[in-house]
């Protein structure tokens, strides 16, 4: 029997930096929606876990899963969300899962079916997206100040290079993960409780394709990116009576979840 890949969106109520950040409106549509809307998309079989009640419509079909208020506090760890997901949700070791977290309003489809397929290589545990780092905030062009007791002085914070590396263009790429998609099979978490298992392997995102909200900055920032790509579609619906009415169905569609997730 062929299982479906399982996509997890996480959906806490609260959060520190942006109040209500999964379910307030950002450019129309709020990111849990546009999680939610992306998986489907990729054809994958979704579960919403959260702390928020289920609401009195559900369009999508998605599983709206409550989880327990000791899973919904600001220091649970994401594994302790998955693990509880998967043992509501049974299924094979071989069964792949997709997180996909509201905060990277960015996300398209390809970057999940891209991820997935990485993810079907030969001994591959797990798929994990990054970023690359700009070179002028390289890990060894860092300083940490020393204690008073030191004497207070800069050192270097890497320990790898005795001097400073004098040339950008000399220091290697470094990524940090950003949060896009993270694809890993049950057996992976089963076998090593975490994500990542021994054999993880990169989606690089490129940067434009990027927007973790972690700060109203973030937010104000996301906003205006995706403002600026829905201008050209907008456009070209002007004057077609069947994109009008299917943008107008859309557009429906989204008050009605934006309304029932509040």
């Amino acid at each position: 029997m062929v299982h479906q890949t399982l996509a997890i969106i996480p959906a806490r109520v609260h959060s520190e930096g942006i109040p209500d950040k999964n379910f307030r409106v950002l450019a129309g549509r709020s990111p849990l929606y546009r999680a939610i809307m992306v998986a489907l998309e990729a054809h994958l079989s979704v579960v919403v876990s959260t702390d928020a009640p289920k609401p009195p419509t559900n369009p999508f079909g998605v599983c709206w899963q409550i989880r327990p208020a000791s899973l919904a506090l600001g220091t649970t760890e994401m594994i302790e969300v998955v693990q509880y997901v998967l043992a509501q949700i049974p299924g094979p070791d071989d069964q792949m899962i997709v997180l996909i977290q509201p905060t990277q309003p960015l996300r398209t489809a390809r970057h999940i079916t891209d991820a997935i397929t990485i993810l079907q290589r030969p001994g591959v545990d797990s798929v994990v997206s990054v970023v690359a780092l700009p070179k002028t905030h390289h890990p060894f062009w860092q300083y940490r100040i020393l204690t008073a007791r030191e004497g207070g002085k800069l050192q270097l914070w890497s320990t790898r290079h005795k001097s400073e590396i004098a040339y950008r263009q000399a220091l290697p790429t470094t990524y940090i993960r950003d949060g896009t998609v993270y694809a890993f099979y049950r057996r992976t978490v089963r076998a090593y409780r975490g994500l990542y298992g021994r054999v993880s392997l990169p989606l690089v995102i490129q940067p434009e394709d990027t927007c973790p909200l972690d700060t109203l900055a973030d937010w104000a920032e996301a906003e205006r990116r995706l403002a600026d790509k829905r201008r050209p579609s907008a456009r070209r619906g002007t004057g077609d009576g069947g994109r009008d009415g299917d943008g107008e169905r859309e557009r429906r569609g989204d008050d009605n979840i934006r309304l029932d997730l509040e």
